[in-house]
């Protein structure tokens, strides 16, 4: 949604974590024009640096049973999502205290310095008023 649609709440767009589903509210004020682009943009480490983040955690004795049987990218997937949100996703069952325990420990001791900013979810935004009318705007297909 692009703050000016006059809803008269904070604006909001929802994004939707692709590991476990959950989803959270992107808050802000930008302004859209009819078929823009629009993309959030997070920060993440780089996919080499989060999987070094993962064998440190397997590394880990106090982890290494939480995250065992889990895919790696799954688990750095998990780094990257604890990065953007503050949280892990719940994928580590009991075990997830844990995980957010030691990546906490490396965000305070400096761990996750080389994030970058990367485009994460992109849409065309067309005002909610102009979904489903004729003339429709140019870049619906329907």
């Amino acid at each position: 949604h692009s703050a000016d649609e006059g809803f008269g709440k904070k604006t909001y767009n929802r994004l939707v974590n692709t590991v476990d589903g959950h989803s959270k509210k992107w808050y802000h004020d930008a302004i859209f024009n009819e078929c823009q682009s629009v993309c959030h943009r997070p920060t993440e480490l780089p996919m080499a640096e989060a999987y070094k983040v993962v064998a440190e955690l397997r590394a880990d004795p106090a982890v290494r049973t939480a995250i065992g049987g889990i895919d790696d990218i799954l688990v750095a997937l998990s780094v990257n999502t604890y990065i953007q949100n503050g949280f892990v996703p719940k994928i580590f069952g009991t075990s997830n205290a844990k995980v957010q325990a030691a990546l906490e420990t490396m965000k305070g001791a400096g761990r996750f310095a080389s994030v970058q900013t990367v485009d994460g979810s992109c849409s065309i935004h067309v005002d909610f008023k102009r979904r489903y009318v004729r003339p429709k705007p140019a870049c619906l297909k329907w």
